[in-house]
């Protein structure tokens, strides 16, 4: 189980992201968040396995979060803004989502997500999401393509 926290200051953002947490058994989306103080305050005493995570937020941003080195989680990011991108990536976050996402690229981020935890859990303890392909699971078509996006969004 990958448990997981939305920070995200729209209502129907926040909203559609819990949706399509709610739809797949490997997560667990154990809170919700309006600002990235509220989020940092409970990762203090709730560590968790990834942060869905907006950029334009009230008081804090996203990047100004992720920037303070508190966030120890996976992080995915989740904004309209493409051109933040590059930095995300040098912040280290897992995948980077731009709004309106597809639940089919949510399965993406959620399947790279997996394969990083899955090199950081001890043998035997895998996660299954059940879903991915065997392409996606081996860094096949998909995943290449999904890396061409960003690389193009590096440019």
């Amino acid at each position: 189980m990958i448990t997981c926290i939305v920070v995200e200051d729209e209502p129907l953002a926040r909203e559609r992201l819990a949706g399509y947490i709610g739809r797949l058994p490997v997560l667990s989306l154990i809170g919700t968040f309006e600002s990235a103080v509220e989020a940092l305050t409970f990762l203090g005493d709730h560590p968790v396995d990834l942060v869905f995570l907006d950029i334009q937020l009230g008081g804090w941003s996203g990047m100004e979060l992720l920037e303070t080195s508190a966030v120890s989680s996976q992080v995915v990011m989740t904004t309209a803004y493409q051109e933040h991108a590059s930095k995300a990536f040098d912040l280290k976050v897992t995948d980077y989502l731009l709004k309106p996402f597809t639940f089919e690229r949510f399965v993406q981020a959620i399947d790279r997500v997996r394969t990083f935890l899955e090199r950081a859990e001890p043998a035997g303890e895998s996660i299954e999401l059940g879903r991915s392909t065997r392409a996606e699971r081996d860094g096949g078509v998909d995943a290449r393509r999904s890396h061409r996006r960003v690389d193009e969004l590096r440019v």
